[in-house]
């Protein structure tokens, strides 16, 4: 199998206030970034511009549905991996709000997805 056929699920951490996305480096390579640059923090937009154009509305979407809500986040999409080819993640997660009760750190995990 190539390396593309066995990546793993990757993990990330996003503190809602400073807008960066901290990922690991199997996030890196799902979404074709450079692992020492997702483990310092990227902005939510680098990984936006990796989702394929017309998953991107409902990935947002139901990234704010989660952080308003604070409800489970749950979705499956097109990403372009380091390769440059599309591939199908799912991505699962949940927001943690302050003691003020205020969306503060939404974590996650993205995983491939066989098809």
């Amino acid at each position: 199998m190539s390396e593309v056929e066995n990546a793993e699920a990757g993990m990330f951490t996003w503190p809602l206030t400073d807008n960066i996305v901290y990922g690991d480096t199997a996030i890196a390579f799902l979404f074709g970034l450079d692992p020492a640059k997702t483990l310092l923090g990227v902005t939510a937009r680098r990984y936006i511009r990796r989702i394929f154009v017309s998953d991107r509305s409902i990935v947002i979407n139901l990234w704010m549905q989660a952080i308003t809500t604070g409800r489970s986040f749950h979705v499956e999409f097109r990403v372009r991996d380091e390769t440059g080819h599309y591939r199908h993640v799912a991505s699962s997660g949940r927001c943690f709000r302050n003691a003020d009760g205020v969306p503060a750190h939404f974590i996650g995990i993205v995983y491939p997805l066989g098809h």
